[in-house]
């Protein structure tokens, strides 16, 4: 318990405690002494005050017990009353027999009683008439003496208190003025954390004995935090490895990651592309010979036939299919390009009208274009379908069961690589400037699994539409080199963004737009088709004959090669299919070029490859004409091609 008690307190309190407690202990013990040997003193008196009045007392009443003189004893008892000790007295007769008595008046008496009893005899000539008893009280005067002693105690232990403190303080400074040194030092090595700093020699040996004892363990911390520093220097060194090598595996993680996904988009989009790619071809050669009998039926039928009805639905319908095929090529990234310098603020602008009808009335449509910006060169109606798919999309995403809005905005910014890997294509653009387009609908949103299937062929929410014009629109974003970016989250609404490069400079003059031919031009001479599709040659020579020509057919490359060398000299033009078995229409058109310079040359397709289409001469890339097509755009594709070569600025 005393172990625990003194824990509490330090050195230099627990000195002065000592010293207080011995002072006061010192004079508690002297004090108590006193008052005892004072207390047995007062008593032996009292005793000996009342040993001495029974004497006197019974000297006074012994004549009057002789006499037999009650009143006299009872007054002389009486005078006892002065004495407030006395509590009472007795005489009583030789025989025993109570002669008179003496009560002190009741009184309140102290909480402390001392009773004592005197017993003297009457005598009268040396005869014992009787007895005298004095029953007295000292705890009055007692309790008195302790109190004036315990006002001296108290006073004297104030007294050594006060000087005990004096002197703890005292002896304190002297004795602890050295170690308080040492603490000093201690608590400034604590809060400053310099180990490097020694306590100070006192010249007290025993003192100094723990100034060097410190200083040591100074010099050892010393060392240890110098160790302790270097470790950490080391540690750090190899967290800050750790890190940077976590930081490299990370980045090629997420390089692996982006590649290897780039490479399934990649294989996934080619396999498709060359199956959307071949169907198209197919089904543009089907295309071209329907169309194109149905065009010579409507010519060749009078405007007031009613088969004429039916033979324009045949021409609607047979374009809304060359539009599918159009949406499969530019997914598959084979369609032909004419790429020519756009302004894409200004094709947004005048593509506002039809973008508000595809809408409907439940859609506000927000168009914010920028002016003086850098052109694009692309392909501007095929660009114009990126906005009209874009826009339809947010459209049918927003629905007819509520009002929506969607905002189109045109601008021009910086991209920084990193923001390029989150793209939909584009991932490997150079960070620069871009014209991009963004489409925003607050619409409902997709939830992540839609996002990630929006962009496949023939895949759709709805339980109308054919599934094609996102995956197109991603097809021709590929085709331009350029990026998308899509945002959406359920109940926020989506956000396409199409990145776009530019020529850096902008529209300056209105683009030189080819007039439109007449359909009553008509020709003469003999014109090579060749074809191997026979609907398509049969529709294709019609078209030549119908235009005023002499047409020879051929169903390959061969053959239209032993036709025209047979005569040569007499063919003004060849109309020639783009992709044949064995020699294709490039291959016999370069043949044909090099014997005949001149040689106007029609190339057709339902299927072309961009980099096939780029590979080719100017003429041939000048006069492409994409299938299927109206009897008016093969006329009007003919004529450019012979009078490009007739004109004497080409010779």
């Amino acid at each position: 318990m005393s172990a625990r008690f003194w824990a509490h307190y330090g050195f230099r309190r627990r000195v002065r405690l000592l010293l207080l407690a011995c002072c006061v202990s010192a004079l508690a013990v002297a004090t108590l002494g006193s008052f005892v040997f004072q207390l047995y003193s007062r008593q032996d008196g009292l005793h000996h005050k009342n040993a001495m009045l029974a004497q006197w007392l019974a000297g006074q009443v012994s004549a009057a017990v002789a006499f037999r003189d009650h009143e006299t004893a009872t007054t002389m008892l009486s005078s006892l009353a002065i004495d407030d000790d006395i509590l009472g007295a007795t005489i009583t007769t030789r025989n025993g027999a109570k002669f008179t008595s003496y009560t002190a008046p009741q009184k309140e008496r102290p909480w402390f009683s001392h009773p004592h009893v005197v017993v003297r005899d009457i005598v009268v000539d040396r005869e014992v008439l009787g007895q005298l008893t004095i029953e007295t009280d000292d705890g009055s005067a007692l309790v008195d003496l302790a109190r004036v002693y315990l006002g001296i105690s108290a006073l004297v232990s104030a007294i050594a208190i006060a000087v005990a403190l004096i002197l703890g303080q005292r002896l304190g400074q002297r004795l602890l003025s050295p170690i308080n040194h040492l603490v000093t030092v201690a608590r400034s090595i604590s809060e400053q954390g310099d180990s490097s700093l020694r306590a100070q020699p006192t010249g007290n040996p025993d003192v100094d004995e723990l100034v060097r004892a410190l200083n040591q363990m100074l010099e050892r911390i010393q060392w240890q935090e110098r160790e302790l520093q270097g470790a950490r220097d080391r540690l750090a060194q190899q967290v800050v490895a750790l890190e940077h090598e976590i930081q490299q595996r990370r980045r090629i993680q997420e390089e692996r990651l982006v590649i290897e996904r780039k490479m399934q988009d990649s294989q996934r989009l080619e396999s498709l592309g060359v199956l959307a790619g071949g169907v198209a071809h197919d089904f543009n050669n089907l295309l071209a010979a329907i169309l194109g009998n149905a065009n010579l039926a409507q010519m060749r039928l009078p405007s007031n036939s009613p088969v004429q009805r039916h033979i324009k639905q045949i021409e609607v319908i047979s374009t809304r299919a060359a539009e599918l095929c159009r949406q499969m090529l530019a997914y598959a990234g084979r369609g032909p390009l004419a790429l020519e310098p756009v302004s894409i603020d200004q094709l947004v602008r005048e593509t506002a009208e039809l973008l508000r009808v595809s809408i409907g009335q439940d859609c506000d449509l927000e168009i914010d274009t920028g002016p003086d910006l850098p052109l694009v060169l692309g392909d501007g109606s095929q660009l114009r379908q990126i906005v009209l798919n874009l826009v339809v999309n947010a459209s049918e995403a927003i629905g007819e069961s509520r009002l929506g809005t969607i905002q189109v905005a045109v601008g021009v910014r910086d991209f920084e690589a990193p923001e390029f890997a989150d793209a939909r294509v584009g991932r490997e653009l150079d960070p620069g400037n871009y014209i991009f387009i963004r489409v925003h609908d607050n619409g409902p949103g997709m939830a992540p699994e839609v996002v990630d299937r929006i962009f496949e062929p023939f895949f759709t929410t709805k339980f109308t539409g054919r599934g094609l014009g996102l995956a197109a629109t991603l097809g021709i974003i590929r085709r331009h080199e350029g990026a998308l970016f899509v945002e959406s989250k359920v109940g926020l609404g989506s956000q396409f963004t199409v990145v776009l490069p530019h020529t850096g400079h902008a529209l300056e003059t209105s683009l030189t737009q080819h007039p439109t031919l007449a359909a009553t031009w008509r020709g003469s001479g003999r014109v090579l088709v060749v074809d191997d599709e026979e609907g398509a040659r049969q529709a294709e020579t019609e078209f030549v004959e119908e235009l005023g020509f002499v047409a020879t057919s051929a169903s390959s490359g061969e053959e239209a090669l032993r036709i025209f060398n047979a005569a040569s000299a007499d063919f003004v033009a060849v109309v020639v299919d783009y992709l044949m078995p064995r020699m294709d229409g490039v291959e016999l058109a370069g043949l044909l070029q090099q014997r005949h310079p001149n040689l106007p040359i029609l190339l057709l397709s339902g299927f072309a490859g961009s980099s096939a289409i780029t590979d080719l001469p100017p003429k041939l890339q000048n006069n492409f004409l994409a299938k299927p097509f109206t009897f008016r755009a093969f006329a009007a594709a003919l004529r450019k091609a012979i009078d490009a070569e007739n004109d004497p600025a080409n010779a």
